[in-house]
């Protein structure tokens, strides 16, 4: 009786452990693995909608001021907000400091502006040297905005493998001690049954539970949200391919262990 009060209570401890250690593998696998992000925002296009982007809030900042929009033609490519946005990534998982490099923009669109004013033999006044000021402030900020996406965010590259080494390491402390208690192949075949199958069943029902609600998730932008959407889409699939592998898996330990016990009946029957 005492055998199975204590396989039940780490039964029950491998099951959480055992959910947890999938969580931080689907977690490393995604949303924190960079190369992973970087094919999530091809897929999504979203180095071409971000430069878009920024193109027309640049095509906005200057219809405002009056310029003309031909002041805006190659001020930046495609090529810099996709590298930008590559080293913000970076950043983030290397735990560096990350910059734009504006200079080059403010100082070209100045260069620009000046030129125009030779051109028309203008000498700006005081208000509108503010002006000119503001909104070449307002198109630096604007590609800042359009590359950072808020605060600088870190994430140590050791996070997760840490956890992840817990997790298998008390997994390991566990299975030991229920061979040890045990010593019979039937009780722990069962026991790695009934530890598989709910983990199983507990990971493939995400998908049913949280897909249609992840689907018209809004945050930040329309390209950030698809994007985002994409990643959980993808996260509840493999919970719900994953899930029900394990859930066989189990299922069939349950039943090779019941068809031992029936044999050893069938056997001690007969003798």
């Amino acid at each position: 009786m005492i055998k199975k009060v204590i396989t039940f209570i780490l039964n029950f401890l491998l099951i959480i452990l055992g959910i947890s250690t999938f969580i931080i593998i689907i977690i490393s696998k995604t949303v924190l693995n960079e190369e992973y992000l970087k094919s999530v925002l091809v897929t999504n296009n979203f180095y071409q909608r971000a430069y878009d982007d920024i193109k027309d809030d640049f095509e906005n900042y200057t219809m405002q001021s009056g310029l003309e929009l031909d002041i805006l033609d190659s001020l930046v490519s495609k090529e810099k907000v996709t590298n930008d946005i590559n080293k913000r990534l970076d950043s983030i998982f290397n735990l560096e400091n990350f910059e734009v490099d504006t200079n080059s923009i403010k100082e070209e669109l100045n260069s620009r502006i000046n030129n125009i004013l030779v051109e028309n033999n203008r000498v700006l006044e005081e208000s509108e040297k503010t002006s000119i000021e503001k909104y070449e402030n307002a198109i630096v900020d604007s590609y800042k905005s359009g590359i950072l996406y808020g605060k600088q965010l870190h994430i140590p590259s050791d996070l997760v493998s840490k956890y992840l080494k817990y997790t298998v390491i008390s997994m390991i402390v566990l299975i030991l001690l229920i061979i040890i208690i045990n010593r019979k192949i039937k009780t722990i075949l069962n026991s790695c049954g009934v530890i598989l199958l709910p983990i199983g069943i507990i990971i493939s029902l995400v998908k049913p539970l949280v897909l249609h609600r992840v689907q018209n998730i809004l945050m930040l932008d329309q390209k950030f949200s698809n994007c985002l959407v994409f990643v959980l889409n993808d996260i509840v699939e493999k919970c719900f391919k994953y899930g029900i592998v394990i859930a066989i898996v189990g299922m069939l330990f349950i039943i090779i262990s019941s068809i031992n016990f029936f044999q050893k009946s069938i056997e001690h029957k007969f003798n």
